[in-house]
């Protein structure tokens, strides 16, 4: 699972010298921030800028941004952490079991499969790894996503053998909030043909403790639930049969029998998208601009050592190399201080993932040890 840095695209530039001979993918003297990487002292003065004389320093330039925004995200989250712990565990395991004992009674011309009743969560994901079959043929189905816009997200044909487990491969990813809806709802059906029937697997045994009942009025995802059923802290899953085309009007319970389909799943919160989500707003978010400090600081602690470490080290910086070893340890110090402020102002509430740590733990463990 990679983190999505697409929002933090062109927040500095690496300088506005024109320079048609740099082979960079996005423009180099693209900032939405309008800041610059070579405007940092004592980067100004760094040979090679000026026409593109030295190809070299320019990609070290434009690795030294990529390589600042990753740090910057990762050590933003280490320290937000110790302030807030997470309000859900993630969840990387599966949905259905795959027991079953007789196949499922179904009639021709009929959409079966599973539904997810979602816990509205901003910033909430749910990974779709592999879909799992349990079907009395051999042969395939054909299965569609639908969410309850009525939209069709997609469709996959998956394959099925005969009384035995197969999976097929889905790398699907669904938001599980939606300006549009209180709850988002996920059908993955498929028309039965009168040929390939499901088994009968379920969600779980009903042994144990937790019962799961499927009820769109007291969604048991607002209870404690075991690890083995960690997902149910995100989702309540269950059956579908019905029509494939209007997903309005639909019975509040539902079994828990899932029509032959098992769910490899990720279930998470980006917790990156506290700080930016979709694309950086210099006009609104005060913060934004406090990003792009920090990260043009760590940028520039970085070209330093890569230069300090180069086989070829740019003149500007050798002549002086403790003036460069005192410079990048000032933008050290300059990006722990935007950092910081940055961890200490965002807003947490700005999505479903965090909860305040307990004051006796913070205490104990310190702010930013």
């Amino acid at each position: 699972m990679s983190v999505d840095i697409s929002c933090y695209d062109n927040i500095i530039g690496l300088s506005k010298t024109q320079c048609d001979c740099f082979d960079d993918p996005a423009p180099y003297n693209l900032s939405y921030s309008n800041l610059y990487l070579d405007q940092l002292e004592p980067l100004k003065k760094l040979n090679g800028l000026v026409d593109c004389e030295n190809p070299d320093l320019w990609q070290m330039m434009f690795d030294a941004r990529a390589e600042a925004i990753i740090e910057f995200i990762g050590h933003a989250q280490a320290l937000l952490l110790n302030y807030h712990t997470v309000k859900r565990q993630p969840f990387y395991s599966g949905i259905g079991r795959r027991k079953w004992n007789k196949a499922m009674t179904v009639d021709t011309g009929t959409y079966y499969g599973a539904r997810f009743y979602c816990a509205d969560i901003v910033s909430g994901v749910l990974k779709i790894n592999k879909i799992g079959a349990l079907f009395n043929a051999t042969g395939t189905v054909t299965l569609k996503v639908y969410n309850n816009l009525n939209e069709l997200i997609t469709t996959k044909v998956i394959t099925t053998t005969a009384n035995t487990y197969v999976e097929t491969a889905l790398n699907l990813e669904l938001p599980l909030h939606s300006k549009w809806v209180d709850n988002l709802e996920y059908f993955f059906i498929y028309e039965y043909d009168g040929t390939i029937k499901p088994l009968n697997n379920d969600i779980s045994c009903g042994c144990g403790n937790y019962k799961f009942y499927f009820d769109t009025n007291k969604p048991y995802f607002r209870s404690q639930t075991d690890q083995t059923h960690g997902w149910a802290n995100w989702l309540m899953a269950g059956s579908y049969s019905g029509d494939a085309t209007d997903f309005d009007d639909l019975n509040h319970t539902t079994s828990n029998y899932l029509y032959g389909l098992t769910f490899d799943v990720d279930l998470f919160c980006e917790t990156a998208e506290v700080l930016c989500r979709d694309s950086m707003d210099f006009r609104a978010n005060p913060l934004a601009i406090a990003i792009a400090i920090a990260i043009r600081y760590k940028a520039g602690e970085i070209l330093i050592t890569k230069l300090l470490r180069s086989t070829e080290l740019n003149r500007e910086i050798l002549v002086n190399r403790q003036q460069s070893e005192d410079d990048r340890n000032f933008f050290l110090r300059r990006y722990d201080e935007s950092l910081r402020y940055v961890v200490n102002n965002v807003d947490t509430k700005a999505n479903d993932c965090f909860d305040c740590k307990d004051f006796i733990k913070i205490t104990k463990s310190g702010i930013f040890s």
